[in-house]
């Protein structure tokens, strides 16, 4: 394994903590939930009621940063697709990210996705050997009140991988625990593999609000990781500096994490960081593209090796929906978040600020990551690696391809393979009929919806799965 990249120095590491120890002790974090602030008050935060306001020492936030777990498991229906997570560890990817529309790359139009479509979504990161793991989007077709838990139910069904279960408030999420509680046998069984992570969001600068610190607290019931997200806007809702950004990033990852330790601790989580910023020339929002939200992912990544704890960033994340600009944003945002180290990159295959999504784009997303994989590797260094005795007797002039060396690093030096990217000449390419690398991702999609199947859900599991979503859209009914 290569070593990581650092973009901070250690000084400007520690200046990053100060100050959002300092954050801690004069802005505070508001959290809207006045049970939750009488319990933290009553051990031993500094709380205004009135103001709503918790005011964490800097005692109680290097107590948090030691009980957060460094290392544990993601499981899945197939433990073949379990993942060790950890600080420091090799990285993984993650698919999708909420988006509601299907994109169309060839026509540039788009339309809501539905049942079907979540189905081939999940079968096809299913198929994918470097998205590892997926979160559910927003599919059309369900009863409005209920879609997340129905989408839930879809990706269980078709995927043997961990899932990322988005959901819509806290009433909502009791049903879908309940029901990956079902699919895992017992409580015991999903807390020792969980089968999905959780995300509990600050979006608005410093404020948690009361649904989801009950969202957290239900988390903490079932043992589930969670995905202590952050949202800054840089410019808008973060200060315009990539510096000032970064500390208001950190200040959130610290608070949330020192409120997990008071009311669910242990419980394993993400520093993760959504990359937003606001372009002041059209008031327009743009993600992980721009040169500055990757800088930001970089020293995420960095400050939470320094913390020991996981960390996420969302370099798939993008404000366009042109297809050969997200090239270069895979080529450039993807290699960055795991060369500095990033434990999670999300987010991959959506365009349009997160709205969209496209099989194609899945496809590419995978290579990709395989791509910066192969990066990570490094290579091995020893005097026979070097081949100083091939060189010696294949003398000056000489060529390798008869040689010993070459013969047994072909198979002890594995090199990249490319997929859907290709390393052909121009006259090649144009005997193929020249197609686009978007036209071979079309081809890899269809080929893998064709062929793969994970393996279904039992049938008296898919008896009582329909009986708890029928519950859901009785009771959650708000007419």
């Amino acid at each position: 394994m290569l070593g990581f990249y650092n973009i901070l120095s250690d000084e400007e590491i520690a200046a990053i903590h100060e100050a959002s120890l300092e954050l801690m002790e004069t802005v505070g974090m508001c959290i809207d939930h006045e049970e939750v602030l009488k319990e933290l008050a009553d051990k031993g935060v500094r709380v205004d009621l009135d103001k709503q306001r918790a005011y964490f020492s800097a005692d109680q936030v290097a107590r948090a940063l030691d009980n957060i777990p460094s290392d544990f498991l993601y499981g899945a229906r197939n433990p073949e697709h379990n993942i060790r997570v950890g600080a420091g560890k090799a990285p993984f990817c993650r698919a999708l990210g909420g988006a509601p529309e299907a994109f169309d790359v060839f026509t540039g139009e788009s339309r809501p996705l539905t049942p079907e479509d979540g189905a081939d979504l999940a079968r096809l990161i299913d198929g994918l050997d470097n998205l590892n793991t997926m979160t559910t989007p927003s599919l059309s077709g369900f009863p409005v009140h209920t879609y997340d838990i129905h989408t839930l139910a879809t990706f269980l069904a078709n995927t043997e991988k961990h899932l990322s279960a988005l959901t819509v408030d806290s009433k909502n999420l009791k049903y879908e625990l309940e029901m990956v509680e079902m699919v895992a046998g017992s409580r015991a069984a999903l807390k020792a593999a969980p089968l999905i992570d959780g995300i509990v969001t600050m979006i608005d600068p410093f404020f948690m609000p009361g649904d989801e610190v009950e969202r957290l607290r239900l988390y903490g019931e079932y043992g589930i990781p969670v995905h202590l997200v952050n949202v800054p806007i840089t410019g808008a809702t973060a200060p315009y500096t990539v510096a000032g950004t970064i500390a208001e990033i950190n200040t959130e990852f610290l608070m949330g994490s020192t409120l997990i330790d008071f009311l669910t601790p242990g419980l394993p989580h993400f520093y993760f960081f959504l990359p937003k910023a606001m372009d002041m020339r059209t008031a327009g929002i743009t993600g992980a593209c721009i040169p500055e939200n990757q800088m930001i992912m970089a020293a995420v990544a960095q400050m939470a090796r320094h913390y020991k704890v996981p960390s996420c960033v969302s370099a798939g994340s993008g404000a366009c929906c042109q297809t050969h600009q997200f090239m270069h944003q895979y080529g450039s945002a993807v290699n960055l978040a795991m060369l500095s180290g990033a434990s999670e990159v999300n987010g991959l295959g959506q365009l349009g600020g997160s709205m969209q999504c496209s099989q194609e784009m899945l496809v590419v997303a995978d290579e990709a990551t395989g791509f910066a994989r192969h990066l990570m590797q490094g290579f091995d260094l020893t005097r026979e690696s070097m081949g100083l005795d091939a060189m010696d007797r294949v003398g000056i002039k000489g060529n390798f391809l008869g040689d010993p060396h070459t013969f047994e690093y072909l198979r002890k030096e594995v090199k990249y393979t490319p997929g859907v990217f290709q390393w052909t000449d121009h006259g090649k390419w144009s005997d193929d009929g020249r197609p686009s690398l978007l036209d071979r991702a079309r081809d890899r999609a269809e080929a893998i919806l064709k062929d793969h199947r994970p393996e279904p859900l039992d049938p008296g599991l898919q008896k009582e799965i329909r009986q708890l979503l029928d519950s859901a859209d009785r009771e959650l009914d708000p007419s």
